[in-house]
């Protein structure tokens, strides 16, 4: 088990997220962890964000719990026991300038 952490932050344009796993980023990644992987989703200092909201799920939840909110603002979620090669599409909930806005990215469950 390990903690994956993606940084987020408000991508050039200022319309979209851009997002690194360590393993890919950008806009729009496909985060590829391991049954009971820790995924922590965190905003790079002065990323232009005000918050994250929350991560909705959109298709099929790869989540033993849904993911909630730390005390340093950051979000954390554990993936479930799901076999190798599921797929999840989420959506980051943020805010930027008091607006709401969503960003989706997936997931790709991996051995």
């Amino acid at each position: 088990m390990a903690t994956l952490v993606i940084t987020i932050r408000l991508d050039d344009s200022g319309s979209g997220l851009e997002l690194n796993d360590g393993q890919s980023n950008g806009p729009h990644i496909t985060t590829r962890a391991a049954k009971r992987d820790t995924i922590k989703w965190k905003l790079i200092p002065n990323s232009g964000i005000d918050e994250l909201l929350e991560i909705q799920i959109k298709d099929f939840d790869v989540f033993e719990q849904a993911p909630s909110r730390q005390p340093d603002g950051s979000l954390i979620g554990q993936i479930g026991d799901y076999p190798e090669g599921t797929t999840a599409n989420y959506a980051i909930s943020y805010s930027v300038n008091g607006r709401q806005q969503v960003h989706d990215p997936k997931i790709l469950i991996r051995a």
